[in-house]
C-alpha cells in the first residue's frame, strides 16, 4: 500500500484558516446511531468502517468536513447555545462516497435518548 493510500484514508482536516474550529459537548451528541446503508457497509468493509470512524472523531472534535461556511457557522453558534439546536457534518471518503453526520437534539441528552442523538447515514438515505 502507498503512502497515498492512507493519506486518502485518514486526510487533514478540511478546515480552513477562515474557519473557527468549536467542538461540541460530547455529552450533548446523545446516542450514536447508524443508518441502515452505513451499518450494513461497515460490517462488510473493515477499510470503509475505520474511515467512518476517522470522520466520526473530527465531527466530535469540531471539524464540520465540506459544510459550508453558513451551515459551519450555525454548527458553532448551536455548540454556544444552552438550548439545543441541531450539528451537520459532511465528509468523503476514500472511495469517493459521502457521508453526513447529523445530531438532532444536541444539548437536549437530558430529555431522553428520543431527544437527543447523532446518525451516520449517506445522503441518499436522509
Amino acid at each position: 500500500m502507498t503512502s497515498s493510500y492512507f493519506k486518502n484514508l485518514f486526510p487533514r482536516p478540511t478546515t480552513m484558516k477562515t474557519k473557527l474550529i468549536t467542538a461540541p459537548a460530547f455529552p450533548c451528541l446523545g446516542a450514536l446511531v447508524f443508518s441502515r446503508g452505513v451499518a450494513s457497509r461497515s460490517e462488510a468493509d473493515a477499510i470503509f468502517c475505520d474511515a467512518v470512524k476517522y470522520r466520526q472523531q473530527l465531527f466530535r472534535n469540531g471539524d464540520w468536513g465540506d459544510l459550508g461556511e453558513e451551515d459551519w457557522d450555525q454548527n458553532v453558534q448551536t455548540c454556544k447555545q444552552a438550548d439545543g439546536g441541531q450539528l451537520l457534518g459532511i465528509y468523503k471518503l476514500p472511495d469517493g462516497s459521502r457521508i453526513w453526520i447529523l445530531t438532532v437534539g444536541y444539548a437536549r441528552q437530558t430529555l431522553g435518548h428520543d431527544y437527543c442523538y447523532t446518525t451516520i447515514l449517506f445522503p441518499d438515505e436522509y
